[in-house]
């Protein structure tokens, strides 16, 4: 499923700039969940924790616009789970997983369509 994503953000740089950008976001939020997970070696773990639940966030709105090209709804739900992991209070990104499963059900249900009978 990753070398699928690979493959499609690499289509994906080539399609539209506003594809390019989303894949340089979601590069950038990904990076900057590594410097994080490498300062929680310092303490301060709340702080971290909220930054990196706003950062999960985000970067599920990233994989959220680029589903429909690349199939990265799940990536979107798996990364804002982590987001409630680390700010399980946080109404938007409760808002923003209930958003993602709502997509996940609807292209299932274009799936569907798409094969009649199954």
């Amino acid at each position: 499923n990753l070398a699928k994503c690979r493959d499609a953000r690499e289509q994906g740089l080539h399609s539209s700039p506003r594809v390019a950008s989303l894949w340089k976001a979601v590069a950038c939020y990904v990076q900057g969940l590594d410097c994080l997970s490498l300062a929680r070696s310092l303490g301060d773990h709340e702080r971290l924790n909220h930054i990196s639940s706003r950062l999960y966030s985000n970067l599920a709105a990233a994989y959220m616009e680029l589903a429909e090209t690349a199939g990265t709804y799940e990536h979107a739900n798996r990364v804002i789970d982590l987001a409630l992991v680390c700010d399980p209070d946080w109404d938007r990104a409760k808002e923003r997983k209930e958003k993602i499963q709502a997509m996940i059900r609807g292209q299932g249900r274009r799936d569907d369509e798409d094969f009649p009978g199954t």
